[in-house]
This record gives C-alpha cells, structure tokens and sequence, in this order.
C-alpha cells in the first residue's frame, strides 16, 4: 500500500543525484508495473542482486528505472521504491530460498509539489 502521495522538487532532486538501480523487465511486467497494476517486483537474493540492491536500499527509499529490453530505445521509466526487504519462499522440491521483494510505484503515480506541508498536530494541552 502506497503511504505517501507526493514528493517534494527538493527530495525528487536528492533522489535523482543518488542514482537509480536499472532493471530490465518482459513486456507484460513492464506494463504491469508502469500502469501501477503491479506494485512488487522481485530478484533472487544472492551476491549479484545483494551488491546491486543494497547500493540503493541503504538509504531506504530509492529510484528504480525499469526498462522493456536491452536496445538504447527500448522504452524505459521511474519508479520509486518504497520499501525492499528478503523474503523466503520454498521452491518445487521443498529447497528453501531467499528473495528480495521490492515495493515500487511509477513516479508519476506521485504530485510532485514544491514544498511539502509541515505536519502540524494539535498540540493543546
């Protein structure tokens, strides 16, 4: 479940400078995740994808930008993950195995705003 609905220019910048993880994707997940059908994306968990996830994931939220093919004009996009984390799962001969899930919406899913308002709580005694 998306927990947040907009993004600041100025957190949209810092994100952008850190970079994106870039993924490939077939054409039925790429569409999937672009129109938000799709909301979880996954990548076995071993020392390729530890490397490469974690680069991003340290700092939490992150850019990923998901690409439908390998040619310089395949089409591409952002997505913004919110949350990853490793799961574990039991394959067809009962062999346990790691996973990581990443929870990711496309960016223009979100407002991006100039500023985003403070939080302001009542605090009246």
């Amino acid at each position: 479940m998306k927990y947040i609905e907009s993004l600041s220019q100025s957190e949209l910048n810092y994100l952008e400078s850190k970079g994106s993880l870039k993924l490939n994707l077939h054409k039925e997940f790429f569409d999937a995740i672009k129109s938000g059908e799709k909301t979880e994306e996954y990548r076995t968990y071993n020392d390729y994808w530890e490397s490469r996830i974690e680069k991003f994931a340290k700092d939490g939220v992150f850019l990923i930008e998901f690409k439908n093919g390998y040619s310089a004009t395949a089409p591409k996009f952002k997505a913004l993950c919110l949350y990853s984390w490793i799961e574990k799962a039991l394959d067809e001969d009962g062999d346990e195995y790691e996973f990581y899930t990443l929870e990711v919406y496309p960016l223009d899913s979100f407002e991006i705003v100039d500023e985003l308002p403070e939080d302001t709580e009542d605090t009246e005694a």
